[in-house]
């Protein structure tokens, strides 16, 4: 089954909270980024867009934080 690009950049539209892309090089992970944030930024929506060679689970420890 092949699904069109507008559909996926849609179906993440929708979605709130952070997104991240993996998988191998080449699927289009980096085209696909640029696209959302384009979409959203021409929304009037904020976004972030930030490119890492981190893996995802070193990448979410980064993110917790630690309350005293």
């Amino acid at each position: 089954m092949q699904v069109s690009t507008d559909w996926i950049i849609e179906t993440i539209m929708r979605k709130r909270g952070s997104i991240i892309f993996t998988g191998p090089n080449g699927v289009g992970k980096t085209l696909l980024a640029i696209q959302v944030v384009e979409k959203a930024l021409r929304e009037g929506r904020k976004c972030v867009y930030a490119l890492t060679t981190m893996a995802p689970p070193n990448l979410f420890g980064l993110g917790k934080v630690h309350l005293c």
